[in-house]
């Protein structure tokens, strides 16, 4: 059996439920015997341009999203208790045969036992896609597949805190496994099915009313069902084990500026002893900035190891991104996101390195307490050292979100 480890950057996403929140203002939530029911329904349709994220590609196509969810709160004893299912069907006008239905159940469960103490549960149900031209179809690799990739992710996690934001000291302590399972293609897929399986401890001391000093250190490792073919004179086995340490200041200032900065280091540690052991800086920055009650801008910047769908060891994944969010009025409010990301497959025989530029800006109106309108476009282009995975894509869309 194959494992492979990551930082906990990434496994994160997969570890943790990632329960979304409505743009609804101010939805109802019904009453149900002391279930608190929050039922939505999102609607999208939008104008998508090179749609398989090919290089000088001119294929278009209207995409239709249906999304219903719902959400239940709750208090049993101790223990605040969230559960969120959420469906979306997604329909494509030039290529039906890339139609899908995702579905995903996430539970979250908080225990208070004193004012020092918390413990923490979740777990994670989720039925997904890949789009034809991402993932393991990227590239060339689009043209073996005739529809979506589907697959399975399956995720629990626990964690349990001493202290609280106001003591002077906080600790920490996290522990979390998931799987991923590919249900179609077998013949292409079988060798990527993983599990993980991660660690973390954070310890955060406050130097002030509004500082705290923070350490934390993180481990991940992932284990593959299967070993890919084996090839001659190459290395057969991606099996690593990776150890993330951070140090950082955490901060907020009169209600206007927050942040969180990290630094520190990461290391790689191949089994396989054809493959090179990995060291290099770490970080994570947040930083937002409020100049009045209106208008908000945010910074993010963060350095993780990502998962390779081909030729290289792993990729090394920087990102960076800046956004602003305006309220022109009560109803009317808009956003402004950049994005750019370099990452370099190390480990590659082809050298790979793509750039990433993404460009979006939206704007929703309020109409009514329980409906949300929205309007975004969005342009992204990919400069790859490979030219196969070169593409530039645009995208405009239309969503109404409605609640009880």
């Amino acid at each position: 059996m194959k494992k492979k480890l990551v930082f906990l950057l990434s496994v994160t996403y997969i570890l943790m439920p990632q329960i979304a929140h409505s743009k609804v203002q101010d939805p109802v939530r019904l009453d149900l015997f002391g279930f608190f029911v929050t039922p939505e329904l999102m609607i999208n349709e939008s104008y998508i341009t090179n749609l398989f994220y090919q290089p000088g590609s001119k294929v278009s196509s209207r995409k239709t999203v249906i999304s219903p969810s719902f959400e239940v709160n709750t208090v049993l004893g101790i223990s605040d208790i969230r559960l969120l299912f959420k469906n979306e069907a997604g329909f494509y006008s030039y290529s039906p045969e890339d139609d899908y239905v995702d579905s995903e159940l996430h539970f979250e469960s908080s225990a208070k036992l004193n004012h020092r103490n918390r413990l923490g549960f979740g777990a994670e149900y989720a039925y997904l896609h890949q789009e034809r031209g991402k993932g393991l179809s990227e590239g060339s690799s689009f043209n073996l597949y005739d529809g979506p990739i589907k697959l399975e992710k399956k995720a629990y996690y626990a964690d349990y805190s001493f202290g609280s934001d106001f003591s002077r000291g906080l600790i920490v302590l996290s522990m979390g496994h998931a799987g991923v399972r590919f249900s179609n293609f077998r013949d292409l897929t079988k060798h990527d099915d993983y599990s993980i399986n991660s660690a973390s401890a954070l310890f955060s001391l406050r130097l002030g009313a509004k500082t705290r000093f923070l350490v934390n250190v993180r481990q991940a490792e992932i284990n593959y069902n299967l070993d890919p073919p084996q090839l001659v004179g190459l290395p057969d086995s991606l099996d690593r084990q990776s150890t993330q340490v951070l140090f950082g200041l955490d901060w907020k200032i009169a209600n206007k500026t927050n942040g969180s900065l990290k630094l520190g280091r990461g290391n790689i540690r191949f089994d396989d002893q054809d493959r090179q052991r990995f060291s290099g800086p770490s970080w994570e920055v947040d930083f937002s900035w409020q100049p009045n009650s209106h208008s908000k801008f945010k910074i993010t910047s963060a350095q993780e190891d990502r998962e390779p769908f081909g030729d290289a060891n792993f990729i090394e994944a920087s990102e960076a991104s800046i956004g602003w969010v305006n309220y022109w009025s009560k109803r009317f409010y808009s956003s402004i996101e950049l994005i750019h990301s370099n990452l370099q497959y190390v480990g590659s025989t082809t050298e790979r390195v793509d750039r990433t530029t993404s460009y979006e800006i939206s704007f929703n109106y309020i109409a009514r307490r329980w409906i949300d309108f929205g309007f975004m476009v969005k342009f992204e282009n990919n400069n790859s050292k490979i030219n196969i995975f070169d593409y530039e894509r645009g995208e405009i869309a239309f969503d109404v979100e409605v609640s009880l």
